[in-house]
């Protein structure tokens, strides 16, 4: 195994009030993942009253064309970071410009749900799930669905999850949902009027300096994405010259893009 790529400014760790003599600890348990086995390469990113170190160990692609070094312009598929990266605040975004309501139904915007809503409880506009209960995974939606292997259209994926029966009345209980982040996506683009990739890339990634994050990541930055398949599998599906693809298949059936998964950022873009 190659030896870990440390970038750790000691005078850095002390201007962000940290012991300088601990913070290597940090490099030494990404190191120690990868000897285990446990994981095939990562970088770690500390960020603190404005500064940053880094590190970065191991391998990122093991295919036919040989081992590739994890470096810090490795870019990852972030799977579930899509949520807090992507979709919390683009709807935070748009609630603090009155563009959206926390508190309004989440049916007012999606027809489907609002007609699923209407059979199960007519008249009980007080139990209908807001965009705070999709957002705080407290909408009773069902964790997860196979909405990949069914055929559907994005439309349809969208119509199928609000008409599924709730496993819990709003506001009952804490459930991760993917489903809740795939409606709240759909409702951003909707109130926004820009799909999603577009609207991320221009009210967060490129504000934020972020220039290495997106959606649907070009052919030509296949070679720095790390792999999230077994070794001998291609970083992603596509034919050469087509996107990358996601790893997330339903996040794949919805075109590559979604409120719950798609994103494909490095380590530093996500410290911003």
């Amino acid at each position: 195994m190659r030896e870990a790529n440390w970038l750790v400014d000691m005078e850095a760790a002390e201007a962000m009030g940290l012991d300088p003599n601990r913070v290597p600890w940090i490099g030494e348990t990404l190191r120690e993942a990868v000897r285990a086995g446990d994981i095939p390469g990562g970088v770690a990113v500390v960020s603190r009253r404005g500064r940053r170190i880094r590190f970065a160990c191991g391998n990122a692609v093991d295919d036919e064309t040989g081992q590739t070094r994890v470096s810090f312009d490795t870019i990852y598929d972030c799977a579930s970071l899509t949520k807090i990266a992507v979709t919390l605040p683009l709807a935070l975004r748009l609630a603090e410009r009155g563009q959206l309501r926390l508190d309004e139904p989440a049916a007012s915007h999606l027809p489907a749900l609002a007609a699923a809503e209407a059979r199960r409880r007519p008249g009980a506009a007080g139990e209908r799930m807001t965009l705070r209960h999709l957002l705080t995974h407290t909408a009773g939606l069902a964790p997860f669905y196979d909405l990949h292997s069914r055929g559907f259209s994005r439309e349809e994926i969208v119509d199928f999850i609000c008409q599924a029966p709730p496993e819990a009345a709003p506001g009952a209980r804490v459930a991760y949902s993917d489903l809740g982040y795939i409606l709240l996506g759909e409702i951003i683009a909707k109130v926004a009027g820009r799909p999603l990739p577009e609207l991320a890339a221009a009210e967060l990634f490129a504000p934020l300096g972020m220039a290495s994050s997106g959606y649907l990541p070009a052919p030509e930055l296949r070679r720095r994405i790390a792999s999230t398949a077994e070794p001998g599998a291609a970083v992603g599906s596509a034919a050469p010259g087509d996107p990358v693809v996601v790893h997330d298949e339903n996040a794949r059936a919805l075109a590559g893009f979604s409120g719950h998964a798609g994103l494909f950022a490095t380590a530093d873009d996500l410290a911003s």
